[in-house]
């Protein structure tokens, strides 16, 4: 069950869409959660948006290709 992210152009035009700084912050934390999901291989149920990335078991190299993805 695991999570493709959108590529990064489109979540840029949907938050430029959106209509208030509610939705944008919606939109991204989704993406974010969805991108930090593909990168451990996990459902995006799985991952706690609350949660220290240490807790959801990233390493240093983990958090470079987390930090990558969301470029």
């Amino acid at each position: 069950d695991e999570a493709v992210p959108a590529p990064a152009a489109p979540i840029r035009a949907r938050c430029a869409a959106a209509a208030t700084v509610a939705e944008r912050t919606s939109l991204l934390t989704a993406h974010t959660v969805s991108v930090a999901a593909a990168v451990l291989q996990l459902a995006v149920d799985d991952v706690d948006h609350d949660a220290p990335l240490a807790d959801l078991g990233f390493d240093s190299m983990r958090a470079v290709e987390l930090a990558d993805r969301l470029e």
